[in-house]
């Protein structure tokens, strides 16, 4: 049933609890993961019908999302692969690949983990392996390997889908940026680290050619200063610094260059101002939120997706968010269509016909008159 008060032009505001909804669209969850609450329908008992000579525009109203999800999520940034080879050997053989455990990182336990989880694969420590060090000054990670005759590769191909490479200091704006074999490599580079007892060095390959950017001398034993500018910032909320909140109704107002700066189902993007632990929040006193021109003349259920910058969906850890969404009305403005002087002279002695013909074509007389009639205006 149709709600009757979109007859007129007054605003509509719906509040949706995601612990409410009519189906649950995140999918099965895996073993040991709570179902994720943040790809859901509603189906409204009450239609929204546009009325005719108006459009309708959609805003978020007000929203409460808790802060329970983790900048490090599986499926999104908890890997990394690793390998070992000999001195001036390229390795495309992954020995190990470190799973981290859905959390919230920052720089010093990340690396932590890294430093943790290769040592302990090669039986070394910090003094006869890897060694990492975050500068506070630089906001950068130095790093060395400090095995003898061996070379350490961290897997950062294009394949790697679901590494951490960035958020560790290695963003494609720096990482091998603005190097010339970079612009026409499509699978994207590894670093590694080795030593030969009298040289260190660092360097990347891309599985087939292998490049020293920096060579020093003197077996140093402490982890080396980003060369020339090598490597980015850390970023550990790399993938997380906003959320994006996506639905069905929404599919042609909003460009987005994750997708070729075509357009996308995003309907708001929320920014996180809260800590961990928190409540992100828009409320009307917020002042002015974006809104969109929907191509839609008739809503029956909304979808809801909460995601990350690269549409992959933010698990709460168990919790619900809610969100309401205001539609307004505006008229549009009626145009009368061209008129055909010839065809409104036929259309003239037509009517002059049926006319004539009294009751028998009494019934395609009305249906006349009515066609006329809705010909006289278009709908904008």
């Amino acid at each position: 049933m149709a709600n009757l008060e979109t007859s007129t032009d007054a605003s509509r505001v719906i509040y949706l609890d995601s612990s409410q909804a009519t189906d649950n669209l995140s999918g099965v969850a895996s073993a040991g993961e709570s179902r994720k609450s943040t790809s859901v329908m509603f189906q409204l008992q009450e239609a929204i019908v546009v009325p005719p000579h108006h459009s309708i525009l959609a805003s978020i109203h007000s929203c409460s999302i808790p802060f329970s999800f983790y900048n490090f999520q599986t499926g999104r940034n908890t890997t990394l692969k690793f390998g070992r080879s000999n001195d001036g050997v390229i390795t495309s053989v992954v020995n190990h690949t470190l799973t981290l455990k859905q959390g919230n990182y920052n720089i010093r336990t990340l690396i932590d983990e890294v430093i943790a989880s290769v040592n302990t694969y090669y039986s070394k420590t910090k003094s006869t392996g890897l060694n990492v060090v975050f500068n506070p000054s630089t906001l950068k990670n130095e790093w060395i390997w400090l095995e003898d005759g061996k070379r350490l590769t961290l897997m950062f191909m294009k394949d790697q889908t679901t590494n951490f490479k960035e958020e560790l200091g290695f963003a494609p704006n720096n990482f091998i940026a603005g190097l010339s074999d970079a612009l026409t490599n499509e699978t994207g580079y590894n670093f590694w680290m080795e030593r030969d007892g009298t040289t260190t060095r660092i360097g990347y390959d891309d599985g087939t050619t292998s490049t020293i950017i920096l060579s020093q001398l003197g077996g140093v034993s402490t982890p080396i200063a980003d060369p020339l500018s090598f490597f980015s910032v850390v970023d550990v909320n790399y993938h997380i610094r906003s959320l994006y909140v996506r639905t069905n109704i929404t599919q042609h107002s909003v460009l987005d260059s994750a997708i070729g700066c075509r357009f996308s189902n995003i309907l708001a993007r929320i920014p996180i101002t809260a800590s961990s632990g928190g409540e992100l929040q828009i409320s009307p006193s917020d002042g002015a939120v974006h809104t969109l021109a929907l191509k839609v003349r008739e809503i029956t259920f909304i979808s809801v997706r909460l995601t990350d910058k690269d549409n992959i969906l933010i698990d709460l850890n168990g919790l619900d968010f809610t969100i309401a969404i205001q539609f307004d009305f505006i008229e549009t403005p009626e145009v009368v269509a061209p008129i055909d002087k010839r065809k409104k002279i036929e259309a003239r002695q037509y009517h002059a016909f049926l006319k004539s013909q009294g009751k028998g074509k009494a019934v395609e007389l009305k249906e006349f008159v009515s066609q006329e009639e809705n010909k006289k205006f278009l709908n904008v």
